[in-house]
């Protein structure tokens, strides 16, 4: 007599218009059904979720669970399984707190704000003469020493250059240098820090 034979599971991913896609389905817009219970871990911690087709899935990128929140994809281990993380993203439920099979699972790309960070502080520049700078920091937690940095001020800069550099662990110094050939007084505004890290 011969061996059973066993079948995988059926599993599909979609689209997230709701068009069926299989393994083809683009990566940043699908979603498919949980075919095991989930259980949220404690935040930092990390599990797995068995998957159709772990190559669809970006490591970096997050996924969403119904019912559940956003966990970060961190890792592949095999082709039939991702292991994700759970971080302090607002509304995500509790540790423990369970979603059941066939709820939907939905596959983010990585979130764009994870690409910088970002800092802002009150500046009033004052008056400064012509030839002159005066210079701001500001906090930006996560900011490393090589990072590229960007800086926007609220107000009309009046041709001042305004220049952003990290200058230390956490902190960008803004600068704006007057060479217009008169004396520039800025109102009070905000200025805003987008570091890109290396």
């Amino acid at each position: 007599m011969s061996e059973p034979v066993i079948l995988p599971p059926t599993c599909t991913i979609h689209c997230i218009d709701g068009n069926e896609a299989g393994v083809a389905c683009d990566t940043a817009q699908m979603w498919e059904a949980l075919t095991e219970e989930f259980t949220m871990p404690a935040s930092g911690a990390s599990t797995s979720i068995p998957v159709c087709d772990s190559s669809q899935y970006a490591t970096g990128g997050y996924v969403w669970i119904e019912g559940i929140g956003y966990l970060e994809v961190t890792g592949k281990p095999n082709s039939l399984y991702i292991t994700v993380r759970k971080n302090d993203e607002t509304g995500n439920a509790d540790a423990a707190e369970t979603a059941a099979v066939g709820d939907i699972m939905i596959h983010c790309p990585p979130p764009e704000k994870s690409r910088w960070l970002e800092g802002s502080a009150t500046w009033d520049p004052g008056s400064i003469a012509d030839g002159d700078e005066e210079a701001q920091e500001v906090t930006v937690t996560g900011a490393a020493l090589g990072d590229f940095a960007l800086a926007s001020f609220s107000l009309d800069v009046a041709d001042l250059v305004l220049d952003a550099q990290v200058t230390a662990a956490d902190t960008v110094t803004c600068v704006l240098a007057n060479n217009t050939g008169g004396a520039v007084d800025l109102a009070e505004g905000t200025v805003r820090v987008r570091v890109f890290p290396m």
